[in-house]
């Protein structure tokens, strides 16, 4: 029987009902739904470092009573066969019958208790030693629960699925961005959406709950800047005489160390740490990022009204081969034409997305060092398909 006194109250059997609850709380569901005729508790086990296996004891014994504190108030809880009275100093005392019950261990590696000894299950679940225990201190067993487990992975099936479905169609563009320069991807600005959505989703199938941390991070504006910082080439890292360090690469303050990696450190978590702190050059360097991305429009434009001025002392000839250059540079610099890394070809995108292979999207095949290049000299060859691009 389960047995239970609050503070220097006498002991109070605990009714069916009473240990239904007890069960069902610890199963996170009601123990109508429990469909076994047992319930299996599991020994945890030691690891023997020396034997590289686990081991178990004989038995685990389990004291028949234990008391806690809840709101203050003293609580003890007893398996016993029966309550019976002893005389203490001439009073008469309620105790637990001394005698151990034969019930109260795991020998080996488990123990299996009758769905109908639901007093022994209760006091089990109840017990510090018990992992799952809300009064645990030790995690020495635990309950067997099949039936949760197999709800808590179609829960998180479910999860993941939700978040594949968000990836691959619905979540915002810019914030998945953001998020991939986050983790030190490079070149986010020439891959079109789908490969950013699915190298995104690569990095979340890996891993969901610490994608879902980092994704959720407030850092991840700093992390996708300080990428861009590093694409754009404002902030370069450099090795030399046994030194690692950051140094700026642009403006007043080019060549300027700005903080040491010390050898096992990640370097670009080092330069986060100094962004974070070092909020004026954070501040400097967004705002060279800001002004470059103004003028690199205004350039574009001037180049596309450049296109109509030909010099008239150049041959019909030069004059094409000049034109296509101009053309072909306008068109970088409106990214209509830019460089898919996952693919490895210069492709043609229009209102953001790259037009499919089948309908003459993909140009020539290239990689990204030398793209431009490749590029230009493939306009200087087709005047004609790069005027209809345009």
């Amino acid at each position: 029987m389960l047995v239970i006194k609050k503070g220097t109250g006498s002991f109070e059997q605990l009714n069916t009902e009473e240990l239904k609850k007890i069960v069902s709380t610890s199963l996170g569901y009601d123990i109508e739904k429990y469909k076994k005729n047992s319930f299996e508790f599991v020994i945890k086990g030691k690891r023997d470092f020396f034997k590289k296996l686990h081991v178990f004891p004989n038995k685990t014994f389990l004291k028949n009573s234990f008391t806690v504190t809840m709101n203050g108030e003293s609580i003890t809880y007893g398996y016993c066969r029966r309550l019976v009275i002893a005389n203490k100093s001439g009073f008469s005392e309620q105790v637990l019958d001394p005698e151990r019950d034969k019930d109260l261990y795991i020998k080996g590696r488990s123990k299996i208790v009758s769905k109908d000894n639901l007093d022994l299950v209760a006091y089990m679940l109840l017990y510090p030693e018990c992992g799952t225990s809300e009064f645990s201190k030790s995690d020495k067993y635990s309950l067997n629960n099949v039936v949760k487990s197999a709800s808590s992975n179609i829960a998180s099936l479910r999860k993941t699925t939700e978040w594949k479905n968000k990836i691959l169609n619905t979540e915002d563009l810019d914030r998945l961005t953001n998020f991939l320069q986050s983790t030190g991807h490079r070149g986010t600005h020439l891959m079109e959406e789908e490969e950013i959505r699915l190298v995104v989703l690569e990095i979340a199938e890996k891993d969901l709950t610490k994608f879902l941390r980092d994704y959720n991070s407030q850092d991840v504006n700093v992390r996708s800047d300080a990428q861009r910082f590093i694409d754009e080439n404002y902030l370069t890292y450099h090795e030399f005489s046994g030194r690692m360090e950051w140094r700026v690469n642009i403006g007043d303050k080019k060549g300027f160390p700005i903080a040491d990696v010390k050898k096992g450190e990640d370097k670009f978590e080092v330069l986060l740490r100094e962004l974070v702190s070092n909020y004026k050059l954070y501040d400097e360097l967004k705002t060279y990022y800001l002004n470059d991305k103004s003028v690199s429009k205004s350039v574009s434009k001037s180049r596309q009204n450049n296109i109509e001025k030909e010099p008239s002392d150049v041959t019909e000839e030069h004059k094409e081969v000049s034109e296509a250059g101009v053309i072909a540079r306008g068109l970088i610099d409106k990214e209509v034409v830019r460089y898919s890394g996952l693919l490895k070809t210069v492709s043609i995108y229009k209102e953001g997305k790259k037009v499919p292979k089948s309908e003459g999207g993909d140009l020539l095949v290239s990689d990204e060092k030398h793209w431009v290049g490749d590029f230009l000299k493939w306009a200087e060859d087709n005047i004609d398909k790069l005027k209809s691009i345009e």
